[in-house]
């Protein structure tokens, strides 16, 4: 019995979250789960507003598509900051911030209220200032992020969804992740050192891969493991060029290898990739300022 007792008591631990609510924030659904130094509401929020209200934790909304939100924040000397979200934003507001909104959609939304010293013992770095932040930032710093998301939107639908305590676990997780991606971007976007020069290094592996066809860039970026948005910034931060720009590069550097290997002209289009030789020469210009025959034509004067 004793054993029991104390599983019982692990339990309702998680039983019900801890955290006062504003005013006028009556959602259609909500799953609200107190946990070990993170709360967790799992809400369908419906079109109304909430009056102002000040909260003793860490407060992060997290918005899912079509989510609309006007927001007044009020900070403890009293400066006051109007924030507009939207569905695939993220909002963290300190403790002892006001905050006052207007729901305008019916829509998803994980909230996550930690706790001070939750904050101060683990993130030391974080400002005390409200930031939004765009989600697609985060997934990109912390991949992992979007298999928490699903499962925790999951939960609010189920009519016997799980335990208290996965609950718990999983919105205590997914602050961690959230707080820790934040503090790995740069003005809000995410440039993890090494990052872009290993994205340019696995894209230039595949076109070399794949010689002998003309590859789109959005199937390079699915086959190095980043989306077509990152690969476009990576590039053009990396390169100064636009993806099919730099792709226009790569295979006429791979001509110019192939022409200083002896390769003929008819070789160096079918091996490069090229429909017709005008092409080859096009390229050729573009990158290197003269055509692929006059190129062939250094190297046997060099030779």
């Amino acid at each position: 019995m004793a054993a029991s007792s104390a599983g019982d008591t692990d339990e309702n631990q998680f039983a019900a979250a801890t955290v006062r609510m504003p005013r006028g924030a009556e959602p259609l659904l909500r799953r609200a789960v107190g946990g070990c130094g993170v709360d967790t509401h799992i809400e369908r929020l419906k079109r109304n507003s909430w009056g102002r209200h000040t909260c003793d934790r860490w407060v992060t909304f997290v918005l899912f598509p079509p989510a609309v939100a006007d927001l007044t924040l009020w900070s403890p000397d009293g400066r006051h900051q109007a924030i507009h979200l939207t569905g695939g934003r993220m909002l963290t507001i300190p403790s002892g911030w006001s905050f006052s909104l207007v729901w305008h959609k019916t829509a998803d939304a994980i909230t996550l209220f930690s706790h001070p010293a939750f904050v101060r013992k683990y993130f030391p770095s974080e400002t005390g200032e409200p930031v939004v932040t765009e989600l697609t930032e985060c997934l990109a710093a912390c991949h992992v992020i979007a298999d928490v998301f699903l499962d925790l939107q999951r939960f609010v639908l189920a009519p016997n969804g799980p335990a208290d305590w996965q609950v718990a676990c999983g919105g205590g997780y997914l602050a961690v992740l959230l707080f820790q991606a934040r503090s790995m971007l740069t003005d809000g976007r995410f440039r993890h050192a090494g990052l872009g020069a290993e994205a340019v290094t696995r894209m230039r592996d595949y076109l070399r891969r794949h010689p002998k066809r003309r590859v789109p860039v959005r199937e390079i970026a699915v086959n190095i493991g980043i989306s077509p948005r990152q690969l476009r910034r990576i590039v053009r931060e990396e390169t100064g060029k636009s993806p099919v720009e730099w792709v226009r590069g790569e295979k006429a550097r791979q001509i110019r290898e192939l022409l200083a290997a002896g390769k003929s002209m008819k070789e160096a289009v079918a091996e490069g990739g090229f429909s017709n030789p005008s092409h080859l020469h096009r390229a050729m210009s573009r990158v290197f300022g003269g055509s692929a025959r006059a190129f062939r034509g250094r190297r046997r004067t060099d030779g």
